[in-house]
C-alpha cells in the first residue's frame, strides 16, 4: 500500500510471525520519513523488540508489551523491523505508519528525534 499525495494516508502491516522470528516490515529510499509509528501487540505472551533505523545512522529499539499498544513520532525513518521473543503461540498484531505527523496523537506517544 503506498502514500497519497494527500499526506493523510498511511501504511497498515499485519505482524504475524513465530516466536524468535525477526522480520523487516518498512524501508526507504534516502533519506526517508517523518511520521508516527504505532505498534499493536495482540500476542498473549510474546513482546514484541520494534527496531528502527533512521537516515542519520540512529538505532532506535523499544519493547511492546503483550496486549498493549506503543506510539512514536520519528524523523528520517528508513528501515523498520520487529522481533518477537520466545514464547508459545504466533505474535501478531499491527504496524501502522502515519506520514507527516509533527506531533504524538496518543497519550503514550513520544517524539524520537532521528
Amino acid at each position: 500500500m503506498a502514500f497519497n499525495p494527500d499526506g493523510n494516508s498511511f501504511i497498515s502491516y499485519p505482524i504475524s510471525q513465530g516466536p524468535g522470528v525477526g522480520k523487516g516490515y518498512y524501508s526507504s529510499q534516502t533519506p526517508g520519513i517523518t511520521a508516527l509509528v504505532l505498534v499493536e501487540n495482540d500476542s498473549a505472551n510474546i513482546t514484541l523488540t520494534v527496531q528502527v533505523r533512521t537516515y542519520s545512522g540512529d538505532n532506535i529499539s523499544f519493547e511492546v508489551l503483550p496486549g498493549s499498544t506503543y506510539s512514536f513520532n520519528i524523523n528520517s525513518i528508513q528501515l523498520i523491523g520487529i522481533l518477537s521473543s520466545s514464547g508459545t503461540g504466533p505474535a501478531v498484531g499491527t504496524l501502522a505508519i502515519f506520514p507527516f505527523f509533527g506531533f504524538p496523537l496518543f497519550a503514550n506517544s513520544r517524539t524520537v528525534q532521528g
